[in-house]
């Protein structure tokens, strides 16, 4: 499984790399933001998406919007550090395969990827 993490939280992305790496999965990029990630996923053209909602200059949702616009089928799961309702739903507006707390336990995680995966 080909996986792109944006996120510009550099810990968090070694983190969630190195949890991956033990589960498995070896292809995995990261970059730190939408514009890029747009670049970025014409190229790696990855299986998962694992966005952060909060970015700047562009946020996860504007960004999921424009891959989707040009991918439809690219499974895209935002990651939330508040999991709030109204980022719930703005998830699912931007037609997002899934929505995730940053917090959630490394099982949760997975099961959702291998849920992607099946899809």
């Amino acid at each position: 499984m080909k996986i792109l993490i944006v996120d510009s939280n550099s810990i968090f992305v070694e983190g969630l790399k190195n949890l991956l790496n033990a589960e498995g999965v070896e292809d995995i990029d990261s970059v730190s933001g939408g514009i890029t990630a747009l670049d970025r996923i014409r190229i790696s053209k990855p299986d998962v998406v694992l966005m952060d909602t909060r970015m700047k200059p562009i946020s996860g949702f504007d960004t999921a919007r424009l891959m989707l616009w040009e991918y439809p089928d690219e499974k895209i799961v935002m990651l939330s550090e508040s999991g709030s309702e109204s980022e719930l739903q703005e998830s699912k507006m931007c037609g997002a395969s899934g929505f995730l707390r940053k917090d959630i336990n490394a099982g949760t995680l997975l099961k959702m990827l291998n849920r992607l995966r099946a899809d």
